[in-house]
């Protein structure tokens, strides 16, 4: 009697059980709901004038404000289309409106933070612009984000500068492109650390090993007058001739081979 009873129990409960889950589904509640600061692929589902309406997947829409938009390049807003899957960032859940606020501002700088940890771990180099500078180094573009080079990480880099010859070295740098290694990601610190120096150790290295395997016996490699003053005898092997070749002679794009 005692054991039909705790069947009974038991059967019940889980119809009970079974009854709450329905409940659940029924009343639209989402298992995947956005949380505060997740990154997520929307859908743009309408343009509006002064927002944009977003799918990101649950069953609320989204907004981007005008304000978020104005962070973002004013042609890449342009170009926005309703059907168009766009990266957004959770930046206050619904409250009574039922309706997320997103961020695609803070979403492009998240894509490009998982970008530079990637770099971090696989150790690529990166090609960069110099944009600016400051007392300990430059500043460097990073997609959505900024860079920073320390000018002990600036190869031709004079040490002990006067405060007007180190501005001086840095001003004649911005606008060129570096060669940059990442060594550092902290999003928290919002520190992105690079290094030109380590950069270009590295692809030098390579770029010699690449030319040493293209090499035949009795080939002889010319480097252009411009780096003459850093060319220096290197020893292959007594079968080889290779007159004047430094790493920088072997990097210069005018670098030829000749034949005997």
């Amino acid at each position: 009697m005692m054991a039909e009873s705790a069947q009974g129990s038991g059967s019940g409960q889980n119809a009970s059980d079974l009854e709450l889950f329905e409940q659940y589904l029924n009343e639209g509640l989402d298992l995947d709901m956005p949380g505060r600061g997740d990154l997520r692929e929307g859908v743009i589902v309408e343009i509006r004038p002064s927002e944009l309406l977003v799918n990101v997947g649950s069953k609320r829409d989204g907004v981007v404000p005008q304000s978020d938009l104005a962070k973002l390049d004013p042609a890449f807003v342009k170009g926005l289309r309703e059907g168009q899957t766009v990266d957004v960032v959770v930046a206050k859940q619904p409250e009574d409106d039922g309706v997320f606020l997103l961020s695609m501002a803070d979403a492009l700088q998240q894509r490009d933070w998982l970008i530079a940890q990637q770099l971090l771990e696989s150790g690529e180099i990166t090609t960069h612009k110099v944009l600016s500078y400051n007392k300990g180094g430059l500043t460097v573009e990073f997609n959505h984000l900024r860079g920073f080079v320390p000018a002990s990480h600036i190869i031709d880099m004079p040490r002990n500068l006067s405060e007007d010859q180190r501005r001086d070295e840095f001003e004649v740098r911005i606008g060129q492109e570096m060669r940059l290694k990442v060594i550092e990601v902290d999003p928290k610190r919002r520190r992105l650390v690079m290094s030109q120096m380590l950069a270009e150790r590295e692809y030098r290295s390579a770029m010699k090993e690449d030319l040493f395997k293209k090499l035949a016996v009795g080939d002889v490699v010319k480097a252009p007058s411009a780096v003459c003053d850093r060319l220096a005898p290197l020893s292959i092997s007594a079968a080889w001739t290779v007159s004047y070749m430094s790493v920088r002679s072997a990097l210069a794009p005018s670098v030829t081979r000749a034949k005997r």
